[in-house]
């Protein structure tokens, strides 16, 4: 009668330890993909030239309003 008992608790313990395999493995899959989306933000920034070939001028042919429209802006973006 207490083998029968013992096999269950081992069973028991074996899903036990699969469960905790299973959930290791889901938390590092999200730190990669975690990782791996901070990382492309860090690496995706644009250098922009303010005014484009113009450049920066105290009177510029082009409103500057008018060329920022036309650019999508992100954290990490340099003007020049």
């Amino acid at each position: 009668m207490v083998i029968g008992t013992m096999c269950v608790v081992s069973k028991k313990d074996h899903m036990m330890e699969a469960l905790h395999h299973s959930i290791l493995i889901i938390v590092i899959l999200l730190l990669l993909l975690v990782s791996q989306t901070l990382t492309d933000r860090v690496d995706a920034y644009e250098n922009f030239t303010v005014g484009d070939s113009q450049g920066w001028r105290p009177r510029p042919v082009e409103n500057y309003t008018t060329w920022a429209l036309g650019k999508n802006f992100t954290l990490g973006d340099f003007l020049s």
